[in-house]
């Protein structure tokens, strides 16, 4: 929205989404996002989301970059790197994919959800063009490979909405109340912009 309407107001309100994220939101000792609150901000939930950890890792960056504000930026991209890393270092699965979130019980739920992948494949091109390092991208790599061969609906299109931890997808659940079309599109049109970009950047060199 400031993107196309740099409004004072708009501003100040964008920034102060920002240092709330990174004050109450982002939990800097374990790198993830604290999911639920109580209207005093106390903590309410000791649930993972890896699919909303990386996603928020690359939207916290663009919304200071949109926003211009170079002093905050040092503090997002720490942020930003440590949810990129701790996904990296929980979530992911022996084949690439990105599990779906660890519950308020401790229980590890393996199955993939198409929008966790779809964040994930920015979320690691991301991280790689902030930090240089090539594990990113090969997990970027991973995830697309996985996207490409399990994800996807070779036959009815689109993605299914959820596949088992033994690659098979959900029959029943190609289309359901919260599956909505942004993810994937967004993570398709996002990543051949960074790609893009990548690439300019090895030809100048």
């Amino acid at each position: 929205m400031y993107r196309v309407w740099p409004e004072t107001e708009l501003a100040a309100r964008l920034q102060a989404l920002i240092e709330l994220f990174l004050r109450a939101i982002y939990h800097p000792a374990t790198g993830h996002l604290i999911l639920f609150f109580d209207e005093r901000w106390r903590p309410r939930s000791r649930a993972v989301s890896f699919g909303h950890d990386i996603e928020a890792s690359w939207l916290l960056l663009e919304a200071v970059d949109v926003l211009g504000q170079a002093t905050l930026r040092p503090r997002v991209q720490q942020a930003s790197l440590h949810l990129a890393r701790a996904t990296l270092a929980e979530g992911r699965a022996p084949d690439g994919s990105l599990y779906y979130e660890i519950g308020e019980q401790g229980h590890l739920d393996t199955d993939r959800h198409w929008w966790p992948q779809a964040e994930a494949l920015v979320g690691f091109l991301n991280a790689y063009q902030e930090s240089g390092e090539v594990l990113f991208y090969e997990a970027a790599e991973d995830v697309w490979r996985y996207i490409r061969e399990r994800q996807r609906d070779t036959r009815g299109g689109e993605w299914f909405a959820r596949v088992r931890d033994d690659g098979a997808p959900y029959p029943d659940d190609k289309v359901d109340f919260w599956k909505g079309p942004y993810h994937n599109g967004r993570a398709c049109l996002e990543a051949i912009q960074r790609l893009r970009h990548l690439l300019e950047h090895v030809r100048s060199r």
